[in-house]
Parts: C-alpha cells; sequence; structure tokens
C-alpha cells in the first residue's frame, strides 16, 4: 500500500492556468539546462497525493492529484505534468497563520 504524499506549490501567477486547466506543468529544465528539483517534483506525484497551491501569500486551494506525474512533449521541449482535481478554498489562508506549525514540524 502506497503512503499518501503532500506537496507544496509556488505558484504565483500560474495559478489560475492551472486551476482551470486542471493540471500542473514545469519544464526538465531552465534556459540554463539544468534541471530543478522542484520541477522534477511533478514526476514523483502519485495518484491520490495532495497538493496544497501557495500564492500571493496564502494557500489558495488544495487539489487532489487525478494520475501519476509524467513527461509530456512540448513547443518548448519535454516537460513534466500531473492531472488534478482542484478545490478552491472558499477563504485563502495565509502564511502567517500556519507558517509557525510548519517549521515546528521540522521537516528535512
Amino acid at each position: 500500500m502506497q503512503t499518501r504524499q503532500y506537496w507544496w506549490v509556488s505558484q504565483g501567477a500560474s495559478i489560475a492556468s492551472a486551476l482551470k486547466g486542471k493540471c500542473l506543468r514545469a519544464p526538465q529544465r531552465n534556459k540554463q539546462g539544468r534541471a530543478l528539483f522542484y520541477w522534477d517534483n511533478l514526476a514523483r506525484v502519485t495518484a491520490g497525493d495532495l497538493i496544497f497551491h501557495y500564492a500571493d501569500g496564502a494557500i489558495r486551494a488544495v487539489s487532489i492529484a487525478a494520475g501519476n506525474g509524467h513527461e509530456e512533449e512540448t513547443a518548448r521541449g519535454k516537460g513534466w505534468r500531473v492531472e488534478i482535481e482542484p478545490h478552491l478554498l472558499s477563504a485563502p489562508a495565509p502564511l502567517e497563520q500556519f507558517n509557525q506549525r510548519l517549521v515546528a514540524l521540522n521537516l528535512d
């Protein structure tokens, strides 16, 4: 039996298109040709995982991964993609309401 994982996605302006399109996407390499761990994490998402969408200082939505993260070919090259079932929060949860609790968890 697989354990559910929890993911934090910092999105900024991309949150609206991700929620509307019901998927998260990231390139596999930056302009300098380097892989970035937070983009590569999309490949590690598995169906049923929870994803917290952070933008503009608050958690704005929580999604359930509808499938496993996988590679996709785009016009810009190879990327990562995961389909999601997004759930918008009725009120955003500002980071200052819970950031000290997260720090206290001492997660590595």
